[in-house]
Formats: C-alpha cells, sequence, structure tokens
C-alpha cells in the first residue's frame, strides 16, 4: 500500500504525494492530455480508460497534489522479473503542470518511487526519456538511475 507522503518542494510550498483512485479519472485524463500537449501530440486517453489501467495489478498513478490543486503526477508499473526474482517497476510517464516546473515537484514523485522501491524490496526502477532531454536525464540521474540499454519501440496505429 502507497504511503502519502509530504515533502517540501521550496520555501513556500508543500507538495504531497498519493496514489489515484478511479476517482480521479478526469484529473488524470486532463494530466495526460496537457502530457500529449506537451510532446505535439493527441492523447486519446478518456476516464473509461483511466479506470481500466488503474484496475490491473501493479499499475500506479502518483497524483502530486499542491495549493490545493493536483499539479503533476506520475505513471509506473510493476511488473514480475524472473531473473531478478522480485519485481521490476517502469516508469511510464512524469507530467508536471508548466506553473510548478522547477520548483521540485518532479523530483518529489521520482524521489517517492524509489523509497518505495526500497520500502517493498523492487529490484529496479526504469525509466524512459528523450536522449535530448536534459532537464529529465538530470532528474533521473540525480535520483541514482544510470543508462543501462537502449529502448526499442514500434508504434501501431489505432484500431
Amino acid at each position: 500500500m502507497l504511503l502519502r507522503d509530504l515533502y517540501e518542494v521550496s520555501s513556500v510550498t508543500e507538495v504531497s504525494i498519493v496514489p489515484a483512485t478511479a476517482a480521479d479519472a478526469d484529473v488524470i485524463v486532463g494530466l495526460v492530455r496537457d502530457l500529449g500537449e506537451n510532446w505535439g501530440e493527441l492523447s486519446g486517453v478518456d476516464a473509461d480508460y483511466v479506470r481500466h489501467y488503474l484496475g490491473f495489478p501493479g499499475r500506479v498513478v502518483l497524483l502530486a497534489d499542491a495549493a490545493g490543486g493536483r499539479v503533476g503526477m506520475l505513471v509506473y508499473s510493476l511488473n514480475p522479473n524472473l531473473f531478478h526474482a522480485a519485481d521490476g517497476c517502469l516508469i511510464e510517464d512524469l507530467y508536471v503542470r508548466p506553473a510548478w516546473r522547477g520548483k521540485g515537484v518532479a523530483r518529489a514523485l521520482v524521489a517517492h518511487v524509489m523509497a518505495e522501491a526500497q520500502r517493498r524490496g523492487w529490484a529496479e526502477v526504469s525509466v524512459s526519456t528523450g536522449k535530448d532531454n536534459a532537464a529529465a536525464l538530470s532528474l533521473y540521474r540525480g535520483q541514482g538511475l544510470h543508462e543501462e540499454y537502449v529502448l526499442l519501440e514500434k508504434h501501431f496505429p489505432a484500431l
């Protein structure tokens, strides 16, 4: 069970990290669509798919609460890893609203996952990001992640 953690992210703001529930589906849709716009892409996500995602074992959306609103999210999945004989965590998406960037919100979200990994005995935490995304690379390296493998992908058109 994920705990609600409180992080000080600046001298004037605190952020709490909370696991999302199905009741947060509309908020998550908004954050995912904002993330897509940030990439110059459109996401077809809707509240039904968010609830579907959250219903899968090992699928988690963490929300960052600050100043009375949801200011960011981190999405991850846990998968059993036969080689390590323990679960591995894959950070799928990380998004912070533009007004909250540079204030430590992303760092608090990633720190929460890293602490959870140690508490629960996960074998590893993995993430992929653009090779030119210096801010993300710095963030993840600052949390102890390092380049280990190359990720190859093929995208298929939606049905």
